[in-house]
């Protein structure tokens, strides 16, 4: 069955590729090819001849798109050398303490990032600037009893060690998330508005046992409440926020969208390290 099913998702991708493909004309197909280059071949830190290449960090998870999602798929948890893959992210926001501020930063963010840190730990770094922070895993082994026979499971136990700034803040969430499979984004970004409203069902009215509500979420694009598609929580209403998104936090790549360097005022080598040559690392 396990068999079957894995041939049945190649199956799937395969057309999704395929569909993808024919939609292309041979400019559409170049800037695709394009842009697969940028998102396999490594970036590199600034200042640096390889100009169309460099902005790395100074704080980043990994110098390629590939890196944490290979194969354009979900990441993996452990690496090859059996240490926590890149590929787990660790999010971070602190309580609102319901200032105007705070209601502010959550109307277009969503989540009141945390002061030192922001909303994401950085494993990497550029030269001269200390990485945030490294996870370790370990797992609790719980008991469980199925048809009177003793089993276990294992759940795993995340930890940030080497927090290079300090002390995280006291009233600090942290939430712990695989890169998401890339397969099909596109054709979400396709989807009609109305067809996905369509479904929203809060209070399972239908009895089917599903139930959900669709989240609207502030767009940098345009400057408005959109319905958001992206992220595990719907946080990200455009494709193209997500891939800046994901660029500026996990790489320290700029864009339209997100400029400057993503570090804190505490974070004093992160904002004094070399810059690029142009203000925007990745273009429109």
């Amino acid at each position: 069955m396990k068999q079957n099913f894995n041939f049945l998702i190649l199956i799937l991708f395969f057309a999704i590729n395929l569909y993808s493909s024919q939609k292309m004309n041979n400019e559409e197909y170049d800037k695709f090819m394009l842009g697969r280059s940028f998102f396999t071949i490594p970036w590199v830190e600034a200042p640096s001849a390889t100009t169309a290449r460099d902005g790395l960090g100074p704080l980043f998870n990994a110098n390629t798109c590939i890196g944490c999602h290979p194969n354009n798929a979900r990441g993996t948890l452990y690496s090859k050398s059996n240490r926590a893959s890149k590929s787990l992210i660790p999010k971070l926001s602190i309580d609102s303490n319901n200032t105007n501020l705070h209601q502010s930063i959550l109307e277009n963010q969503g989540l009141i990032p945390e002061p030192i840190y922001g909303e994401q730990i950085a494993i990497s770094s550029i030269n001269d600037v200390p990485y945030e922070a490294k996870v370790n895993i370990d797992f609790e082994k719980i008991k469980l009893y199925f048809d009177d026979e003793e089993h276990f499971i294992y759940k795993p136990k995340y930890t940030l060690t080497n927090l290079n700034y300090g002390s995280l803040h006291k009233t600090t969430n942290i939430t712990y998330r695989l890169a998401p499979t890339l397969y099909g984004m596109g054709l979400i970004d396709e989807i009609d508005e109305n067809s996905i409203l369509e479904n929203v069902d809060e209070n399972d009215s239908n009895n089917d046992g599903i139930s959900g509500k669709a989240n609207f979420v502030y767009s940098k694009i345009t400057q408005k409440k959109e319905l958001g598609r992206y992220t595990y929580k719907a946080s990200v209403a455009f494709l193209k926020e997500q891939v800046a998104n994901a660029a500026f936090n996990d790489m320290g790549l700029s864009t339209s969208l997100n400029q400057g360097e993503n570090c804190t005022e505490f974070q004093i080598e992160c904002n004094e390290a070399p810059k690029a040559r142009d203000e925007i690392d990745i273009t429109d």
